[in-house]
């Protein structure tokens, strides 16, 4: 399966609840998900170091970073690995959410693959405060990146 420069990206309706509430809880998430997903290879994946997010965002503090990361992560749209030796956060998307139009690309079992979390989203069309206040990447690390 080549891709070359004119593939283009499916959005699945069954995500679409999930990414609307994304929108409309924090405007960077759904930047560096349309960021994402606009890199991602055949498997779904990318890598690009914080330095790399926040020139996409236009600021200059991580914690902006890891707050939207913390949102796409919490929802399932996302999965994200962080190499701490080189500095580069390793993404898979979510092939319930994003999948390239290509031909067999349903027999990649590569992609990650997982529920999109919408018990989460609150009654007024946003992810809950308290999903995201309460979640943590890995309970030692405090919700870092």
């Amino acid at each position: 399966m080549n891709i070359d420069n004119k593939h283009s990206i499916r959005t699945y309706l069954k995500a679409t609840e999930i990414l609307v509430a994304v929108g409309r809880t924090n405007r960077n998430a759904t930047i560096i998900m349309d960021f994402l997903k606009s890199s991602m290879d055949i498997n779904n994946e990318c890598e690009f170091s914080i330095d790399e997010l926040l020139k996409v965002l236009y600021r200059k503090s991580p914690v902006i970073i890891t707050k939207a990361l913390n949102i796409l992560r919490l929802t399932n749209i996302i999965e994200a690995k962080v190499c701490n030796r080189v500095g580069i956060i390793k993404f898979r998307i979510n092939g319930n959410a994003f999948s390239h139009n290509v031909d067999g690309i349903e027999n990649n079992t590569r992609i990650f693959f997982a529920d999109l979390n919408t018990s989460i989203i609150g009654e007024d069309g946003r992810v809950s405060k308290q999903a995201i206040d309460g979640f943590r990447v890995h309970k030692e690390s405090g919700g870092a990146v």
